[in-house]
């Protein structure tokens, strides 16, 4: 089996190559759960855009496209 390490060293090599790739891994990572919660925080956001010349427009656009990512162990209860 692969180690995820040895998994994201081989996807860079392919990334690197001229193989027709898809997903890329752009779309790949914008489907982890992980990465969608941690784009989700619009400080985050701000910090990574902060030398983009057109910094407030790139935000506004992008900050729809990541949804926060919730937990669904406690649908039962209201209070939560």
């Amino acid at each position: 089996m692969v180690g995820e390490q040895d998994f994201w060293e081989l996807r860079f090599d392919l990334e690197r190559s001229k193989a027709i790739k898809l997903p890329s891994i752009d779309a790949q990572l914008m489907t982890l759960k992980k990465f969608q919660e941690a784009f989700n925080s619009k400080p985050l956001l701000e910090e990574l855009m902060q030398n983009h010349p057109e910094r407030e427009q790139s935000i506004a656009i992008l900050e729809p496209a990541f949804q926060g990512i919730y937990s669904l162990e406690h649908l039962d209860d209201p209070t939560t």
